[in-house]
């Protein structure tokens, strides 16, 4: 065993009966696996449920085509009524709303704290600050 040969001490806090459900180091109990596949099986169900909630009418496929797990390029998504159709974001924003749209940039979030690290806690940069509040006003925006 890996764990022996190495000599770790496996040790496990947990309270309830189902804390260690599945773990990959006692041997599997199959009433463990019915568990998981109960909550695959709702979680599956509420999908499918979303699924056809959101698009209705414009599905075009048996759902035992559209609920099989598969993966879907965009045109076999189209083609089944996943998606309403294929476009480049600007562009299509661009047609939707004109072409006064503004892009702005979002990019990885990171702390001020970060940000001062990568500098090597040297003064704060103010263009660096004003760059830190801009991107939190940003997120703050859609409840990021």
């Amino acid at each position: 065993d890996l764990i022996e040969r190495f000599g770790i001490e496996r040790r496990v806090y947990a309270t309830g009966q189902r804390k260690g459900m599945l773990d990959p180091f006692q041997d599997e109990k199959s009433e463990d696996v019915d568990r998981l596949h109960e909550l695959h099986e709702d979680i599956f169900e509420n999908f499918k449920t979303h699924v056809r909630d959101r698009r209705g009418d414009r599905l075009k496929a048996a759902e035992d085509t559209l609920f099989t797990g598969d993966i879907w390029t965009g045109n076999q998504a189209l083609e089944v009524g996943l998606i309403d159709g294929l476009a480049e974001m600007r562009s299509e924003m661009r047609r939707r709303y004109g072409d006064k749209v503004k892009f702005q940039r979002a990019e990885v979030r990171r702390g001020l704290l970060s940000r001062l690290r990568r500098g090597g806690m040297s003064a704060i940069d103010p263009a660096e600050l004003v760059s830190a509040l801009d991107d939190w006003a940003l997120w703050k925006r859609y409840g990021l």
